[in-house]
């Protein structure tokens, strides 16, 4: 049997530390209208979410009449304390059973593009700060592109 030392247990607790710090600040991003200004009780994704999100909507549309013409891909800078099960959230509603409104939740990522989602419960410890939003209109023929392509266009214009 291991034997449990205090500077093992220290050890333990400052990897944990450092391995939460790192993915407590991270990008995601979500399709909206200029009258969006927070992300209170709202899902959003990375970029590869964001892409999914775009393909599944827009599968048989144009993108800009499937998400409207005046809608915008914003990117926010997300600070979390911790993190929980992801809760969705239509109309700025939970979605289903409230499995989490104390946390930022997130799912794993999710299939071949490593799709990853995000909730934002109001009043749960976490903060947003918009860093940058893009017309869709500036996005034109998007959809037509592999997957590998739109999300290098993506990192392109929000880096």
């Amino acid at each position: 049997m291991m034997k449990l030392t205090r500077n093992f247990l220290k050890e333990l607790i400052a990897e944990e530390i450092n391995r939460l710090h790192e993915n407590s600040n991270f990008f995601v991003y979500r399709v909206g209208d200029k009258a969006e200004t927070d992300l209170n009780n709202k899902n959003a994704a990375n970029l590869e979410g964001l892409i999914s999100f775009i393909e599944d909507e827009c599968e048989d549309y144009a993108m800009l009449f499937c998400l409207g013409k005046d809608a915008l891909i914003t990117q926010y800078k997300i600070t979390a304390a911790e993190m929980g099960d992801f809760q969705p959230f239509r109309g700025g509603e939970p979605r289903g059973d409230a499995v989490n409104l104390e946390t930022v939740g997130a799912t794993e990522p999710k299939g071949s593009w490593n799709s990853k989602w995000y909730s934002f419960p109001k009043g749960a410890n976490w903060a947003a700060a918009k860093q940058k939003s893009i017309p869709i209109t500036q996005l034109k023929g998007l959809t037509m592109k592999s997957f590998s392509d739109q999300l290098e266009t993506l990192k392109n214009v929000f880096n």
